[in-house]
């Protein structure tokens, strides 16, 4: 299918232990997807801890409600510990990383070629009402600036930053595997659905030289192609009408 149903509790601040609970067992009930915020900006941290005082983190409160699950994928996640972290790679759930709305009102930044290496499965994401773009192409420039700024100015705790190539996995491979998809899209593979974009860098926003080499290609469509760039739209198999036409 197309459509998957998904359990939504906003974020914390504006939902009863009651409300957590009752979704909790719907999710399970059902197998289906959850989606909240979790951990995502001081202040959002701050209030969490002064409406639950003796009930932990962001993590430890949709954990305890049945709301964490390998279909769980958490938007934000900026300010998750490490043993947030734990938990959230034993029960294999997931966040959906938006570095254009981080820098907007997160006052952090998160730290994603550390979480990846210790094996936490993140997905990219835009965050329509947190920043000023819904491109992926966007996010996944900003996704490489977020990781270098963080590097150059935390030290030695991130002394490794995602690339154009850790950007393209996120936003392709990464946020099928966050959604519990990944043996089904996310890849150019047989046995998988064909969800896929055909771009063109033969406009005038991209230089193409001759003899160019196909990673050279490949780096110039991660680090400047936008909706202009992008020939066909295909969704499982189907050819969708052009975004040029």
């Amino acid at each position: 299918g197309l459509l998957y149903p998904v359990i939504t509790p906003r974020f914390i601040p504006t939902c009863s232990e009651e409300l957590l609970l009752g979704l909790g067992k719907l999710a399970a009930k059902y197998n289906c997807h959850v989606q909240s915020h979790v951990s995502e900006s001081l202040d959002e941290v701050e209030f969490t801890k002064c409406l639950h005082p003796d009930e932990g983190s962001d993590t430890s409160i949709f954990d305890a409600a049945g709301l964490l699950t390998s279909k769980t994928v958490m938007a934000h996640g900026v300010y998750l510990s490490e043993e947030d972290v734990s938990v959230f790679i034993n029960r294999e759930a997931s966040v959906a990383h938006c570095p254009l709305s981080n820098f907007y009102f997160a006052n952090g930044i998160f730290p994603t070629f550390n979480h990846l290496k210790r094996g936490l499965k993140i997905g990219l994401g835009t965050d329509v009402a947190g920043g000023y773009a819904t491109s992926m192409f966007n996010s996944m420039r900003t996704g490489v600036i977020s990781s270098l700024a963080q590097r150059n100015h935390t030290g030695a705790n991130y002394r490794e930053h995602l690339n154009f190539k850790h950007a393209f996995y996120l936003a392709t491979k990464g946020g099928a595997v966050a959604l519990n998809l990944g043996e089904e899209i996310g890849m150019l593979k047989s046995g998988f659905r064909f969800d896929a974009v055909v771009l063109d860098g033969g406009i005038d926003n991209i230089d193409i030289f001759p003899n160019e080499a196909p990673e050279s290609l490949f780096e110039k469509l991660c680090t400047l192609a936008d909706d202009r760039n992008v020939r066909w739209v295909f969704v499982q198999g189907k050819k969708l009408k052009s975004p040029q036409s």
